[in-house]
C-alpha cells in the first residue's frame, strides 16, 4: 500500500508549515494543492515545498473551491502510483496523532474510505454543529443507511483505485459539496465505509471558507440531486444490501438444518432497524411534512421488504391463504409481491400514527367507535381484559381510556426483549402517556397478583393473543384460521378466567383515512371447574381466531405478523 497525503489550502498560512512538519514524520508524499490563495500565502507555500523534500506544490490560478483542490490532489495521487491518499485539511483542526489509527483501518481495509468520526470540543459553533445533523439526515437517506456516522468531515483515506473508477463515471462537486457527494457516490458504487473516532478543535483564529447562504444553496441542489439519483439507483443499491446482508448472515449447513429461520419462534426473530432510522422517520413527518414521509418511507419499506426473507414469506403466506380461502382465488408471484409490500409499507405508515397516539394528538373524537354498546360496556366496566392483536393500530385506542371522566391506564402486556428500540422511543417520546407496558419476559405468580391489582383498580389490560407463549411455546391450541389450523396461546385465555371480569375485543383498525375502533363482548366472568377449564379455555381461543379472521378480512393488509405463523411452534 503507498500512501500520499492531500492538502487543499486556501489562504491557510498561519499553521501549514507546522502542519506539514508533523506529516513528514509518516515519510509520505505530500501533495498541496493551493487553490488560487492571495500572494503571502503563495510564497509562504512557495518556502514550505523547498524546505520540505516530501511536499509537491500544485497551483490552481483562480479560487475553485475545496472540491476542485481535491480533485486535483487526488488525480495527482493517482498519477505518482499511490494507493491510499489520506486527506488532510489545512487550517489545523485535526488531530494529526490519530493518523496511525487512520493508517491502521485502512490496512485492515484497503478497499474502503475511511472516515473521520469528529469528537468537538466547545471550540464547535451551536449552528455548526447542529447544521451537520441535516445533511447526515439526508445522507442517510441517499444511501439507504443509518450507518454513514459522518459525512463531512475532512479527515479520511481514499482508496485510489475506487476512487479512479468513480470519476469515469460520474462529476463531483467543485466546492464544500465535495466531502459529503464523494463518499455517497462510493457507496452507491458499492465501496465500504469505515469510521475512526478523531478529535476536532477550531482554532480561535482559524479562517472558514465556508459560505452560510452560498454554500448551503450549493448543498441542498446536491442533496437533490442524490436524492432523486438514489431513487434511478434503488433497485441497484437494494440488490447490493441484499447481497451484502446474504454475505453476512449466512449460516453453515448444520446450523441451517438446526435452525431455519421459518421455523424459528417469533421471540428469536431479531427487531431490524433502529432507534435513529425511527427518530428519523419521526422526524422528516414532523416537520418535513407527510408527503415527503412517504416519500422518504418507500425506499426504506422497499429495503426491508426485500432483505426480510422470513417476514416476506410469512406475509405472502398469510395473504395467500386470505385469497385463496376468501375469494378461491390463487395468487400469482407478481400479485403476491405487491400485495406483500403493501402490508410492509402500511405498517411504516403505522409508526406516524403509534407516534402521534403516544404524544396525545389523538382524541376520542377522531376515532369512529364501532358497535356503541359494547363500548359502553367497557367504559362502565370495573376493570375489563381486552384481547387485540397485531391488527391495525392498537396504540390508538389509548384516546378512549385518557378523556373524560372514564380516564384510566391501558397496561399493554409485552415481551421487551423483541422490540427494545420501538418500546424505548415511545417511552423517550412521552413518559407520561397513558398506556402502560407491562414488560413480561418470564411469567409467574407474582405477575398475576400484580395485573390483578390493576383490574380491582380499575383498569384495562390488553393482551396480544396472536402470539405464541416465549417460555412454553409448546402450550397452544391449534385451531381453525384461514384456512389452516394454527396455534394459539393457551396463556391468555387462562390469564382472563383468572382475573375474574369482563373480556372484550378490541381493534383499531384505519379505514378511509380514519381509525375504527371494533369492540365486542368476548366473554362474562365464569368459574370453571378444573377438569372443563381445557375445553373452555379451547373453545375461547377457536371464537377468537374466528373473530381475528373476520377482521383481517375487513382490512388483509393491516394484520403486521412478520414471522411464520402457521408453522411457527418451536
Amino acid at each position: 500500500m503507498q500512501y500520499c497525503f492531500v492538502i487543499p489550502c486556501y489562504n491557510h498560512d498561519i499553521v501549514i508549515r507546522d502542519t506539514i512538519a508533523s506529516l513528514c514524520e509518516f515519510n509520505f508524499p505530500i501533495i498541496i494543492v493551493d487553490d488560487g490563495s492571495q500572494a503571502s500565502t503563495r510564497e509562504i507555500l512557495k518556502q514550505v515545498s523547498e524546505e520540505f523534500p516530501l511536499v509537491t506544490l500544485i497551483h490552481h490560478q483562480e479560487n475553485g473551491g475545496k472540491g476542485a483542490a481535491m480533485q486535483t490532489g487526488l488525480a495527482a495521487a493517482i498519477n505518482m502510483n499511490m494507493t491510499h491518499a489520506l486527506q488532510v485539511d489545512a487550517d489545523g483542526q485535526h488531530d494529526l496523532l490519530d493518523i496511525n489509527e487512520f493508517i491502521k483501518e485502512a490496512a485492515d481495509s484497503p478497499e474502503s474510505l475511511i472516515s473521520g468520526q469528529p469528537v468537538y470540543d466547545d471550540s464547535i459553533s451551536k449552528g455548526r454543529f447542529y447544521g451537520r445533523y441535516i445533511t447526515h439526515f439526508w445522507v442517510g437517506i441517499e444511501t439507504l443507511s443509518c450507518k454513514v456516522i459522518d459525512s463531512m468531515c475532512g479527515f479520511r483515506v481514499y482508496p485510489l483505485a475506487a476512487y479512479a473508477k468513480l470519476i469515469q463515471n460520474t462529476s463531483l462537486g467543485k466546492r464544500m459539496d465535495f466531502d459529503i457527494e464523494v463518499m455517497v457516490k462510493l457507496i452507491w458504487q458499492g465501496v465500504p465505509v469505515k469510521f475512526v473516532q478523531t478529535k476536532v478543535h477550531y482554532p480561535e483564529f482559524g479562517i472558514s471558507h465556508f459560505h452560510a447562504f452560498k454554500d448551503n444553496v450549493i448543498i441542498s441542489k446536491m442533496h437533490t440531486r442524490l436524492f432523486f439519483g438514489m431513487l434511478l439507483r434503488l433497485p441497484k443499491l437494494l440488490a447490493q444490501k441484499w447481497n451484502k446482508k446474504a454475505m453476512a448472515e449466512q449460516p453453515s449447513n448444520n446450523e441451517l438444518e438446526q435452525n431455519k429461520p421459518e421455523d424459528l419462534h417469533w421471540s428469536k426473530l431479531k427487531e431490524r432497524g433502529s432507534m435513529l432510522g425511527i427518530e428519523v422517520l419521526v422526524f422528516v413527518h414532523k416537520y418535513l411534512g407527510n408527503w415527503l414521509f412517504k416519500v422518504v418511507l418507500f425506499p426504506v419499506m422497499i429495503y426491508f421488504y426485500l432483505t426480510g426473507d422470513v417476514a416476506r414469506k410469512s406475509i405472502h403466506h398469510y395473504l395467500s391463504n386470505m385469497y385463496k380461502y376468501k375469494n378461491n382465488v390463487t395468487l400469482t408471484q407478481g400479485q403476491l409481491f405487491r400485495k406483500g409490500f403493501k402490508v410492509f409499507y402500511n405498517f411504516g405508515l403505522s409508526i406516524v400514527d403509534k407516534f402521534d397516539a403516544w404524544l396525545g394528538k389523538v382524541n376520542i373524537e377522531d376515532i369512529d367507535i364501532k358497535n356503541d354498546a359494547a363500548y359502553q360496556s367497557l367504559i362502565n366496566a370495573n376493570g375489563a381484559v381486552i384481547f387485540s392483536a397485531h391488527l391495525g393500530n392498537m396504540e390508538v385506542c389509548r384516546a378512549i381510556f385518557s378523556t373524560g371522566e372514564n380516564k384510566r391506564k391501558l397496561n399493554v402486556i409485552t415481551y421487551n426483549e423483541h422490540t427494545p428500540s420501538f418500546n424505548n422511543f415511545l417511552k423517550k417520546v412521552n413518559k407520561d402517556a397513558a398506556i402502560n407496558f407491562i414488560h413480561i419476559n418470564d411469567f409467574g405468580p407474582a405477575d398475576s397478583i400484580q395485573l390483578k391489582q390493576k383490574i380491582e383498580d380499575g383498569e384495562a389490560i390488553v393482551i396480544f393473543a396472536d402470539r405464541t407463549s416465549v417460555n412454553n411455546p409448546d402450550s397452544v391450541y391449534n385451531v381453525p384460521f384461514i384456512g389452516e389450523e394454527a396455534p394459539f396461546a393457551k396463556g391468555p385465555f387462562a390469564l382472563a378466567s383468572i382475573m375474574d371480569c369482563k373480556v372484550f375485543l378490541m381493534f383499531c383498525l384505519k379505514e378511509e383515512g380514519r381509525y375504527s375502533a371494533y369492540v365486542e363482548e368476548f366473554a362474562q366472568p365464569k368459574k370453571v371447574k378444573r377438569k372443563e377449564r381445557n375445553e373452555y379455555f379451547s373453545s375461547l381461543a377457536e371464537k377468537y381466531a374466528q373473530r381475528l379472521e373476520f377482521y383481517c378480512r375487513k382490512e388483509p393488509y393491516q394484520w403486521f405478523n412478520f414471522f411464520s405463523f402457521w408453522q411457527n411452534k418451536k
